[in-house]
């Protein structure tokens, strides 16, 4: 089995020390928890860990998020919050200080340049990381520059792995008629529900959401499109490389179906609790955080697949998707170029028979003559790979973007589509290309530092701004455009009109419509048979 790097994106979360205050009088906001102080930073004041629900500990831990504790003195919001509980695999590969950690991680952070007069449009940014790993402080994250923009900028952390996504028989007894393994949405909905009722004292408009997320965090945004739980809590969305089109499990079944209790009951195992009943729930919570997450830390993103709980997701989102039961906001959705050469690495593909080999087992009979003969290798020893890389990308990203964004335009959802292209210069964009994640300083208009993944190029600036400035004129008003700046066409299926944002900055039609027609098959097939998809490496990224 081809096994996958973690999402680049959470790379970052090991670079991000607390913004220091460079005004020495704090602006306090009278929010209903309490009062807080936030700090200025480049005319943009920032509140730092902002709890928006009780710790899930202790007895609260893989229970729905409680209300946030209250105060009565100023609390100093110049720091963020630890990251939620993970691994220090990424800082092992990367190098550099692991954050702090802590299984009492449910906070937010928002920046805003002004408290009062018009409410402004806000941004509530879900971080991406294979639902294990990632946290809403990450240097990338910065919100100085788009809310400079005009908008009101929110990142938020959810629980993560074990923490986040465990589905065993005893958490769904327990729970009633709710089901049990979505408690990083669950998170994720307290944290929109904080915004709602809070964010007004921020100088925000409750009435004006945009949810955006990267990777994990984009299939999260695909999820609030078709959950019940989410409607009304936000009035766009915005996917970079993630979608709506993605394969759950049930929460039970048949002895023999892979369910989501049943690989809660593995994962319980390698932490050395067996059972199913209430004991086991109790042996399981009496673990420390750090002893829990030790001994399933080698367990992968698939040990934690999304589950239809029966609460946060009442049915497959797929099935909502195709069926038109989603949100009615509207949605920009793309992906990028080279998404794969980060995420699907040591590849063992030197020849065109190990590729016919592992096209086989990936795809079943009727596609894989298909998919050998639309994705020829290129000339060269690392032809084979870059075949299967470019297969990849287009199974997971690409042609999901392309069918999410069909199935949203079918039910008179607004869409505008979008595809990255932007290389870096040097060794890094040689080998890496337009890769998973890379898209996100140009978002967040915040160059990436030191790191020679992104390098430096001419259009740096230009992308930025235009990136940045079409992402919070959507927030403002639906529609990224603006007068004197390249048109960005509203998707049809007919036109497959899409924006590209590289060296060149402007409209094209869609990339590899024949392939991406292809793959489209291969989706509509899993979904008939209700199949997780069969290319599984990465597909939870």
């Amino acid at each position: 089995m081809l096994r996958p790097a973690l999402a680049l994106a959470t790379l970052f979360v090991v670079s991000a020390p607390p913004l220091r205050a460079q005004s020495p009088a704090p602006l306090r906001v009278a929010t209903s928890q309490g009062p807080v102080d936030g700090r200025d930073s480049a005319g943009v004041t920032h509140w730092l860990g902002l709890p928006f629900a009780a710790p899930p500990v202790g007895a609260l831990r893989w229970r729905p998020p409680l209300a946030p504790a209250t105060w009565s003195s100023p609390r100093d919001g110049s720091t963020f919050g630890p990251m939620c509980m993970q691994t220090d695999r990424l800082t092992k590969l990367f190098g550099g200080p692991m954050d702090p950690v802590s299984e009492d991680c449910l906070t937010l952070n928002v920046w805003s340049t002004s408290t009062g007069g018009a409410k402004k449009p806000v941004m509530v940014w879900i971080h991406g990381g294979g639902f294990t790993h990632g946290s809403g402080r990450s240097s990338i994250y910065d919100g100085t520059r788009l809310a400079q923009l005009g908008v009101v900028v929110v990142t938020i952390n959810y629980r993560l792995g074990v923490f986040g996504y465990l589905a065993h028989p005893a958490l769904s007894a327990e729970s009633g008629a709710k089901g049990s393994g979505a408690y990083g949405f669950l998170d994720q909905v307290a944290a929109l529900r904080w915004v709602k009722r809070e964010i007004a004292a921020f100088g925000g408009d409750p009435d004006n959401v945009t949810i955006f997320g990267e990777s994990a965090g984009a299939f999260s945004v695909g999820f609030h499109l078709v959950s019940p739980m989410s409607r009304g809590l936000f009035h766009r969305a915005i996917m970079e490389s993630g979608s709506t089109y993605r394969f759950t499990l049930p929460l039970n079944g048949p002895d023999s179906a892979r369910t989501g209790e049943r690989a809660g009951l593995a994962i319980a195992a390698k932490a050395g609790v067996t059972g199913r009943g209430a004991d086991a729930l109790s042996a399981l919570r009496a673990l420390s955080a750090d002893s829990l997450l030790a001994r399933v830390a080698n367990e992968g993103i698939e040990a934690y697949p999304e589950v239809v709980d029966g609460e946060f997701l009442v049915e497959p989102p797929t099935r909502s998707l195709l069926e038109g039961r989603v949100a009615r906001v509207p949605v920009i959705i793309g992906s990028n170029a080279d998404e794969s050469t980060v995420l699907v690495r040591d590849l063992k593909l030197r020849t065109a028979p190990q590729l016919d080999s592992a096209v086989r087992a990936s795809y079943p009979a009727p596609f894989a003559e298909r998919a050998l003969a639309a994705y020829p290798p290129p000339e060269g020893v690392t032809g084979p790979v870059k075949a299967y890389r470019l297969l990849w990308t287009d199974d997971v990203f690409t042609a999901t973007a392309r069918e999410t964004a069909r199935a949203l335009t079918r039910a008179g959802v607004p869409v505008y589509r979008y595809f990255y292209t932007r290389v870096a210069g040097g060794m890094a964009g040689l080998a890496l290309g337009a890769f998973h994640a890379s898209e996100i300083p140009f978002v967040f208009g915040v160059r990436g530092g030191t790191s020679p993944l992104w390098g430096v190029t001419p259009y740096d600036t230009t992308l930025a701004v235009a990136m940045s400035g079409a992402w919070a004129r959507f927030a403002a008003q639906g529609d990224p455009n603006a007068p004197q700046l390249a048109a960005w066409p509203r998707f049809t299926i007919a036109g497959d009109e899409t924006m590209e944002f590289g060296a060149h900055v402007g409209a094209m039609i869609g990339p590899r419509p024949s392939q991406l027609d292809l793959i489209g098959e291969i989706l509509a097939f899993r979904a008939r048979t209700a199949e997780r998809a069969t290319i599984r490496t990465g597909s939870n990224q």
